[in-house]
């Protein structure tokens, strides 16, 4: 399942500025890691979901999250957007409850993260189905070439952490669903104008995401950040490189993530 992306792919992801299905892992695969996913919310209860700690960065604490992310069927569609050095800034988890009111406001993930360039890519994995019942992504076409004034707005079903919200009116017309069966994942430019509904379904919707920087990006809005260095260098050398956990869960790890999520807390993030 590993390979770059063909020139035909590459011309897609730059006309719309995002490319999916692509697979990472079979139907039975993805079943297994929604399985080991459920028993770390299901351990730490809402600090797991939503904005929760334990939602934030997985992949700095649990082993099979750190391997996914290293995964070639991701890695190497990632490097033919963004070139050999590549690093994971973060993860985090999405899980939507059956019959969830919560949302994602539409915005543009490069309005409040704070990278020094657009060499961004997100890869947003699907460990269940996502559809247009519960609450799958929806992509605006083009909108990574614009950049559009955003407004924080309160609602406490909104998953976004501040709220961010795009001021223009979205065309609904002129929207892509983001349909995807589990194992797939989609690819999207870290200015891409995205959102999703509610869940109206009687299941769950569960993906993971990592967003992925090239070599030569860095951190402007703090003095500390920190990312996983996955293929080639980091050639600015002004994050601090995060180790791999040895374990899920593993004690090591676990104050590491601890120290890295509270030194960022300057940095506002979401997916």
């Amino acid at each position: 399942m590993s390979g770059q992306l063909s020139k035909a792919a590459l011309d897609r992801y730059d006309r719309d500025g995002f490319l999916f299905p692509n697979r990472v892992m079979s139907e039975t695969e993805a079943a297994a890691c929604k399985a080991r996913l459920d028993d770390h919310i299901h351990r730490f209860g809402d600090d797991a979901r939503g904005h929760g700690p334990m939602a934030k960065r997985p992949h700095l604490i649990l082993r099979w999250v750190a391997e996914l992310a290293r995964n070639p069927a991701i890695v190497d569609a990632v490097e033919s957007i963004i070139g050999p050095d590549i690093l994971c800034w973060s993860s985090s988890i999405f899980n939507k409850e059956a019959g969830s009111n919560r949302f994602v406001s539409w915005h543009q993930d490069a309005n409040y993260w704070g990278l020094s360039s657009s060499s961004v890519v997100t890869a947003w994995i699907a460990l269940t189905p996502a559809t247009r019942e519960n609450g799958c992504m929806r992509f605006l076409p083009g909108s990574h070439r614009t950049e559009l004034a955003h407004v924080d707005i309160t609602d406490s079903d909104n998953m976004l952490f501040r709220g961010q919200t795009i001021t223009d009116d979205m065309d609904a017309d002129s929207t892509a669903d983001v349909v995807l069966s589990a194992g797939e994942f989609a690819l999207f430019h870290v200015n891409m104008a995205h959102s999703s509904l509610p869940n109206g379904s009687a299941k769950d919707r569960t993906g993971l995401v990592f967003r992925y920087v090239a070599g030569d990006v860095y951190q402007t809005k703090a003095d500390f950040d920190s990312a996983t260095l996955i293929r080639g260098e980091d050639r600015t050398g002004r994050f601090e490189l995060e180790p791999m956990p040895s374990a899920d869960l593993d004690p090591a790890a676990l104050a590491f993530h601890e120290r890295v999520c509270g030194a960022r807390k300057k940095v506002y993030f979401s997916g």
